[in-house]
């Protein structure tokens, strides 16, 4: 690459060089030793999609650490934290994203049920018996419903899950190495 004296040198590997494709990213994370008491829901298919985040973000960012086997046990051990929380919180972000005009529109049914000496002690479960009934149904409006839907979408979810990886990395984006010229070379 031209000039590249003049980008100094860096201690430590980078993401991208750790991982360079999807494939070695898994079959990493299926040999760790987090993988056998991970939560099922952490698939290849969810651990792709972590790992072209992870590359989008940290690809060309530098390990803190010296040891590359301990900044791949660091992202194993993120992933095996919060991972789980991530997916699920992101699959009902996208079943409130998927929801319909129609369902944004619903709202509560209350149902109370009453018995005039229904022959049992008081008790906080379902009466078998019921002598009496009243319903009520709420019914929103489309903007309760859209300001419903909006007060409910949370679209930094993925960064906070991305934030959950920073300290793996340098912060300081510096060389640690001194800038070879090429008189010096």
């Amino acid at each position: 690459m031209l000039n590249d004296y003049a980008k100094g040198n860096f201690q430590t590997s980078t993401f991208a060089n750790s991982f360079g494709d999807a494939e070695t990213f898994k079959s990493s994370w299926n040999a760790s030793p987090f993988k056998s008491i991970a939560p099922a829901i952490i698939t290849d298919d969810q651990l792709s999609v972590i790992f072209y985040l992870l590359y989008a973000r940290y690809g060309n960012s530098h390990y803190a650490t010296w040891d590359p086997h301990q900044a791949e046990y660091q992202i194993h051990s993120a992933i095996f934290k919060y991972a789980p929380t991530w997916i699920r919180k992101y699959a009902v972000q996208k079943a409130l994203v998927q929801l319909t005009d129609a369902q944004l529109l619903e709202g509560a049914k209350t149902i109370y049920n009453h018995a005039y000496n229904p022959g049992t002690a008081p008790t906080t479960e379902e009466l078998d018996q019921v002598d009496d009934q009243n319903t009520t149904t709420a019914k929103r409006s489309a903007l309760d419903g859209y300001e419903y839907l909006t007060s409910l979408l949370n679209d930094s979810l993925t960064d906070r899950f991305l934030d959950k990886f920073k300290d793996i990395f340098l912060k300081f984006v510096e060389p640690t190495g001194p800038i070879w010229y090429p008189e010096d070379i």
